[in-house]
């Protein structure tokens, strides 16, 4: 299926739910007939439902790191200087992501004990990660090199777009009104605001969640791709109905916010990988 294709499809399907959502309180109401904020199942995604974009991320400047041209001196000293920072970092955002939403609602910060033990889980990570890139070598890697690089502007993008998005629209997330006359409708644009209880549209976690479906490319044979890409999309799903039943998104946020995600990968699939078979579709 074309890359033309693929987006017009996408959003036809978003177009037609985002229309539907536009009139009448069925954003409103649908959403809060949905909220349970006691969901194991709504905060275990919460919790966990934005680990894909730190694995993209990981593995991306991992395979960009561990393929450079190591005789070119200045390319080493870069390498270093820029990718093992980065892939800690990430790693990091692993490791502290579950604990940092544990507590977000609670006075004061991570306790001592946790944040420690989320610092060994990240040390642990990064160590792995260089162990694996180190024992796949580089002429192996060389093959994943246009699918890291797709990893890593993908995640840069959707981090991007959907952060900018939220300030420029300033929706009040669905926890903090009390009543339909405080609700935004998702098409109206309120203003610049920081406030993070202004930040519903489009859904952050629902966009990072969506990244699960990228980590496809990766696999050997396309019906293993097309197989994970199932996964990724109901990974994705989990995600967006876990902020909908926390009352921290409505509806329309979680669409809008998987759509960015998916549309952004199929560009990028697009530009980097149109003369090769890797697509999971």
């Amino acid at each position: 299926m074309s890359i033309r294709k693929k987006i017009l499809i996408a959003s036809g399907v978003v177009a037609f739910m985002l229309t539907l959502l536009a009139f009448g309180t069925i954003d409103y109401d649908v959403s809060m007939n949905l909220v349970n904020k006691e969901s194991l199942f709504g905060e275990f995604f919460n919790r966990h439902g934005e680990f894909p974009v730190g694995l993209v991320m990981l593995i991306g400047v991992g395979i960009l790191f561990a393929t450079r041209k190591k005789e070119k001196t200045v390319n080493n000293i870069l390498g270093y200087i820029f990718a093992i920072p980065f892939m800690f970092l990430f790693s990091f955002f692993i490791g502290i992501m579950p604990f940092n939403y544990a507590y977000e609602h609670t006075e004061g910060s991570i306790p001592s004990g946790m944040f420690i033990l989320a610092i060994v889980i990240s040390v642990v990570i990064f160590t792995l990660s260089l162990i694996v890139i180190k024992k796949m070598g580089r002429e192996r890697l060389m093959k994943y090199r246009k699918i890291a690089l797709l990893f890593v502007l993908l995640g840069i993008s959707s981090l991007v777009v959907v952060n900018v998005v939220k300030i420029i629209w300033a929706r009040p997330r669905m926890r903090s009104i009390s009543s339909i006359e405080e609700f935004k409708y998702w098409f109206e644009i309120n203003g610049l605001s920081f406030d993070n209880e202004l930040k519903s549209f489009p859904s952050g976690h629902t966009a990072n969640g969506f990244l699960m479906v990228a980590l496809a490319y990766l696999l050997p044979t396309k019906v293993w791709r097309n197989r994970f890409m199932i996964f990724g999309i109901a990974w994705g799903s989990c995600v967006a109905l876990s902020r909908v039943i926390l009352g921290a998104h409505f509806l329309s946020d979680v669409i809008v916010g998987g759509f960015a995600t998916i549309v952004v990968m199929f560009i990028l699939e697009h530009i980097l990988l149109k003369n090769s078979d890797l697509n999971v579709s």
